[in-house]
């Protein structure tokens, strides 16, 4: 599994992907999962990361990473609805995740609930101040972040 993440930061993605593969075959991990899934998404092939989240949810029912990083990449693909409910079981899980929040800001302006959108990205800064720098570089709150920050 090391060897897939030295991989896949050194962008050999490929060969990153055949390391992970070998060390699920050795042992199945959450872990190895959700770090295969994200060199799936940097090969654009996002049905094969969906899967790769799925399956380290089908490991851990309460892996919340998993969900919440399920729920990024539907944003992606424009799957408004899933995203959100991804992003809200990581918030069942774990209450105080910030990232979730943010992505269910994101997921919410999309869906035209902008109240929603606004209450859950105040959560997020709330509960790390790092987000309020993250919702200045989405060009998705351009024009309402002056009613938060």
């Amino acid at each position: 599994m090391n060897k897939g993440y030295a991989l896949h930061y050194l962008e050999k993605y490929n060969e990153a992907i055949e390391s992970y593969d070998k060390s699920l075959d050795i042992e199945p991990s959450k872990e190895a999962y959700v770090f295969k899934a994200y060199t799936e998404e940097e090969l654009g092939n996002h049905n094969e990361a969906i899967e790769c989240y799925e399956e380290a949810i089908k490991l851990d029912l309460n892996y919340d990473i998993a969900y919440n990083r399920k729920g990024q990449l539907l944003y992606l693909m424009n799957d408004f609805e899933a995203a959100r409910d991804a992003c809200m079981k990581a918030l069942s899980i774990s209450s105080e995740y910030a990232d979730a929040y943010f992505n269910l800001s994101m997921i919410y302006m999309k869906l035209g609930e902008f109240n929603t959108a606004m209450s859950s990205l105040k959560m997020a800064i709330a509960i790390d101040e790092q987000f309020k720098e993250h919702a200045l570089d989405e060009d998705i709150f351009n024009g309402y972040l002056e009613t938060i920050l």
